[in-house]
Order: structure tokens, then C-alpha cells, then sequence
């Protein structure tokens, strides 16, 4: 299991509450994707799932999996984790999801289960990482998985 760290700052904010706080209705989008894809998504999540999509950055696209934790930050904490249930990719999807956003759509999708609440600030995370807690990473960033298994360990998230 490994962690990706991703930003909901910006429009993001928007898309979030959109997107995974409220489970998209998979019928209103069905004719964006193609029937393995709503196959997928049917069988695990029923007619609705949470979804979230990031601009294409090799790493995280070509190693995330089902089973991965996503952990949602925004002001200087992550304030919500899922599980990663499904990716692929599906610019149409993508495109269709989020008209708000602060960067162009890439197509790279994932559904998650509900979010937990969290509230871990970024500077305790770099201090267990080994990073000046003056670090304000915003990008997404793909955890390896021993640094994710100490985050995990050490905020006793069960999701």
C-alpha cells in the first residue's frame, strides 16, 4: 500500500465536493465511458462512485493501484483519506467531471471509497518523514511504501 498525497487548493476545492464528498451518478455519464470502463464502475461501486482525477505525472500514473490510500490536503493539512478502488484513464470522463479546474485534463481517473476524516497537519507529516516541517508541498506526490506504512502506522486511519 502506498500513499498519494493530493492537493484539493484552488478550484480543486470545488471538484472535491463534487466529485468524492458527493458520489457521481455513473448513468448521467455513461456515453464518456466505454463499456469496459462502466463494467468496472458498476460492479464496484453500483450507480454511483467518487471519483477523483490529477494531470498526468508519469510516477503517480503508471504505479497507483487499487488498494493505495489517497490523502486529500488543503491549508496546511490533509483533512480527508480514501482508498483507491479503480484507475484508468478516460480524457472524455475527465473532461466532462471537472469544468473548474486550475489545470488542463489528462484523463487519468480513480474512484475511491467515502473519505474519512483527518486532520494531520503537512508539518507533522514532514516531521515523520524526515523533511524541515517548513515544507508546503502542493503538488501530488506519490508516497514510496515505506514511508507510506510509517504515516499509515502513525495516524491510526482506519478506512
Amino acid at each position: 500500500m502506498r500513499i498519494l498525497m493530493c492537493g484539493t487548493g484552488g478550484a480543486g476545492k470545488k471538484n472535491f465536493e463534487q466529485t468524492v464528498r458527493n458520489p457521481v451518478d455513473l448513468e448521467q455519464y455513461a456515453d464518456t465511458l466505454t463499456f469496459t470502463q462502466r463494467q468496472l464502475l458498476e460492479a464496484r461501486h453500483g450507480q454511483f462512485a467518487r471519483v477523483w482525477g490529477i494531470p498526468e505525472n508519469k510516477r503517480i500514473t503508471n504505479e497507483l493501484k487499487p488498494g493505495d490510500q489517497v490523502w486529500f490536503h488543503h491549508n496546511n493539512y490533509v483533512n480527508d483519506v480514501s482508498q483507491v478502488v479503480t484507475v484508468f484513464r478516460n480524457l472524455g470522463f475527465d473532461e466532462a467531471l471537472w469544468h473548474y479546474r486550475d489545470f488542463e485534463g489528462a484523463g487519468f481517473v480513480f474512484t475511491v471509497t467515502e473519505p474519512q476524516a483527518a486532520h494531520i497537519s503537512k508539518a507533522s507529516i514532514n516531521e515523520m518523514l524526515g523533511h524541515s516541517v517548513k515544507d508546503n508541498w502542493v503538488a501530488n506526490r506519490l508516497l514510496g511504501e515505506e514511508n507510506s506504512k510509517l504515516l499509515a502506522s502513525a495516524a491510526h486511519l482506519t478506512i
